[in-house]
C-alpha cells in the first residue's frame, strides 16, 4: 500500500465580469504547468433563470480563451502537451459517438453545475425543459459534464414528509457530485468514472449527465436553428435569443436610498478622524503657484524675442546678398 498523499488546490473565481477577466489574466491561474491536471467547475444559479445560460456561455468562453493562450505559448515552445490533452479529451467519448467531430473539447475536465435546483422545481414545465435543453447543449458542445444540485440551504424545523424525501434526494445528488469531482481530480478521466447514480436526462428531475452520454439529436434545438449550425456562433445566438424569450428579465424598481439621521446615529470619534483625514488630503493637493505662472510667461516672452531677432538677422543676410 502506498503512503502517497495527493493534494487538490481549490480556487473560487466569482464576481462582476471585469474581476474574473482580471483574475484569469494572472499568469499563475491555469498556468502551463497546471493544465494537465486542472479541473474546472462552472456554476450557474437556477434561481436566476434569465442569467443561467448567459453565465454558462460567458464562463466557458473565458476558460477557453485562457486555455488557448496557454496552449499557444506551449506550442510556441515546441511542447506537444496541448495536442496530447485534446487527444485525451476525445477519448472520453466512444469512437462510434455520432458527435465526436462536433464537440469542441477544452482539453481539461470540465463540469457545468446548475445550483439551487430546489428553487427551480415549481417553475413551468416548458421552462424547465428549455433550461435543461440549453444547458445540455452548452455542456455537450464544450465537452463538459452537467449536474443539477439543490437543497443546500439549512433545514428548518417542522419539515414535512415530502420535504424530507426531497432532502434525501438532494443529499444523494450532492454525494454523487462529490464523487464525480473526486474522480476528476484524483483519478482522471483516463479511467472509467464510477458514480453512485445512473445518468439522469429527464428535464423534470435533477440532471446528471457525465460527458459522453448526451447527443445533440437528443438535446434538440430552438426554432430557427438548423442542424448544420451546431457548434457555430449562429447556433449559440439562437439558444441565447430563445432563452431571452423564455426568461425575460424583469426590471426591479430602484429603491430610494435610506436617509440616515446623522444626529441620532452620531459617532463623534469616527467623525473627528474623518475630518482630520479630509484636511490632510486637501493639504496634499497641489496648488498652482503664481510665481510659476509668471516665470512661464516670462520664458515664453523671452523665447519669442529671440525668435524675432533670429528672423531679422536672416532677413538682413538675404538683403546683403
Amino acid at each position: 500500500m502506498s503512503d502517497r498523499k495527493e493534494l487538490a488546490h481549490l480556487w473560487e473565481v466569482s464576481g462582476a465580469s471585469d474581476l474574473p477577466q482580471e483574475i484569469f489574466g494572472i499568469s499563475n491561474v491555469l498556468a502551463p504547468e497546471q493544465v494537465a491536471t486542472a479541473v474546472i467547475a462552472v456554476v450557474v444559479d437556477l434561481s436566476q433563470p434569465a442569467e443561467a445560460l448567459k453565465s454558462a456561455v460567458a464562463w466557458l468562453q473565458l476558460v477557453r480563451t485562457k486555455l488557448q493562450g496557454v496552449y499557444d505559448w506551449l506550442e510556441h515552445k515546441g511542447s506537444k502537451l496541448p495536442e496530447q490533452l485534446r487527444l485525451r479529451a476525445r477519448k472520453y467519448v466512444s469512437s462510434s459517438h455520432e458527435d465526436k467531430d462536433s464537440i469542441q473539447h477544452l482539453g481539461i475536465s470540465v463540469v457545468l453545475v446548475a445550483a439551487k435546483e430546489d428553487t427551480f422545481r415549481d417553475v413551468d414545465t416548458e421552462a424547465r425543459k428549455f433550461m435543461a435543453q440549453s444547458l445540455r447543449y452548452v455542456a455537450h458542445l464544450n465537452g463538459a459534464s452537467l449536474v443539477y444540485i439543490g437543497g443546500l440551504k439549512a433545514s428548518t424545523a417542522g419539515i414535512q414528509s415530502s420535504s424530507r424525501t426531497d432532502t434525501a434526494a438532494d443529499k444523494a445528488v450532492l454525494d454523487n457530485f462529490r464523487s464525480m469531482l473526486s474522480h476528476m481530480m484524483f483519478t482522471g478521466m483516463d479511467k472509467r468514472m464510477k458514480l453512485r447514480m445512473e445518468p439522469q436526462l429527464d428535464p423534470l428531475r435533477p440532471l446528471m449527465i457525465p460527458f459522453g452520454v448526451d447527443r445533440f439529436v437528443d438535446i434538440g434545438s430552438p426554432s430557427g436553428m438548423a442542424s448544420r449550425d451546431i457548434g457555430s456562433q449562429a447556433a449559440l445566438d439562437s439558444w441565447l435569443a430563445a432563452a431571452a424569450r423564455m426568461f425575460p428579465i424583469t426590471v426591479q424598481p430602484v429603491k430610494a436610498p435610506h436617509a440616515l439621521d446623522q444626529e441620532v446615529y452620531a459617532e463623534p470619534g469616527i467623525d473627528a478622524v474623518q475630518q482630520e483625514l479630509e484636511a490632510k488630503w486637501k493639504a496634499r493637493q497641489p496648488v498652482k503657484s503664481p510665481t510659476k505662472a509668471v516665470t512661464s510667461s516670462a520664458i515664453s516672452k523671452a523665447s519669442l524675442t529671440r525668435l524675432q531677432q533670429a528672423r531679422r538677422q536672416t532677413s538682413s543676410l538675404h538683403e546683403q546678398r
